[in-house]
C-alpha cells in the first residue's frame, strides 16, 4: 500500500481541524510552520521578528477553525493572507520598512544539489545577490508582495488578489510593473515573457 502523500495528510488534517479536532491542529502547524516563517521573513528581513509573527499568526489562525471558509479558496491562501497582514501591522507599529527578497530564494538554493563554485563563481554569485536586494528594497510594498508572492511563491494572479485584498488584474498589473522595475536595475534578469503576462 502506498504511502500518504503529504498533500493528503494536509487535506485530512484540515478536514479533522474544521471539527475540533486538536491532534490535526497540530499537525498543519508542524506541515505549515516553515512556510510560514520564509514569508515572514521574506518580509520583515529579520529572523526573531519573523519567528514571532509567523507564530502568532499561525497559532491564531489554528485557534479559530471557524474563520476558515473552503469555499473561498485554499488553506494555504487563508493562512498567508493572515500572515502577510500580521508583517503589515508589524510594519506599521515598528516603523520598520525592511525587506529581503533572498531570505525566501536562499532557501530554496540551499536545498538543490550544492554546485563546485570556483571562488570567483561564489563571489560573483554574492555580489549578484546583492544586487537583487538593492533593487528589490526599492520596490514599493505592494509591489514586494506581488513579486513575492507570484516568483518565489508560485502564486496565481488570482491568489495573489486574495492574498493581499486587490483585484486579480491588480495584482497582475502589479508583477508587471515590478518586473519592469526590476528589469530597468536589472537588465534581462527578470525581463517579463509573453508567456508570464498571459498567466
Amino acid at each position: 500500500m502506498d504511502e500518504p502523500t503529504h498533500i493528503d495528510q494536509e487535506k485530512r488534517a484540515i478536514s479533522r481541524w474544521v471539527k475540533g479536532d486538536q491532534d490535526a491542529a497540530r499537525i498543519l502547524f508542524d506541515i505549515h510552520r516553515g512556510p510560514t516563517y520564509r514569508l515572514a521573513y521574506s518580509l520583515l528581513d529579520h529572523p526573531e521578528d519573523a519567528e514571532d509573527v509567523a507564530q502568532e499568526a499561525l497559532t491564531d489562525a489554528l485557534l479559530r477553525p471557524e474563520m476558515y471558509d473552503p469555499s473561498r479558496g485554499k488553506f494555504r491562501t487563508w493562512l498567508h493572507a493572515i500572515v502577510i497582514n500580521r508583517c503589515r501591522q508589524h510594519h506599521r507599529k515598528n516603523k520598520r520598512k525592511k525587506f529581503s527578497i533572498l531570505s525566501w530564494f536562499d532557501r530554496a538554493a540551499r536545498d538543490l544539489p550544492a554546485e563546485q563554485d570556483t571562488p570567483e563563481e561564489s563571489s560573483a554569485r554574492a555580489q549578484a545577490a546583492r544586487h537583487v536586494r538593492r533593487s528589490i528594497r526599492a520596490l514599493s510594498p505592494p509591489l514586494r508582495e506581488a513579486i513575492v508572492l507570484r516568483m518565489w511563491g508560485g502564486y496565481s494572479y488570482k491568489e495573489i488578489g486574495q492574498l493581499v485584498g486587490c483585484p486579480e488584474r491588480t495584482a497582475q498589473s502589479r508583477v508587471r510593473l515590478a518586473m519592469r522595475e526590476l528589469g530597468e536595475s536589472l537588465p534581462g534578469a527578470l525581463a517579463p515573457s509573453n508567456e508570464e503576462t498571459r498567466r
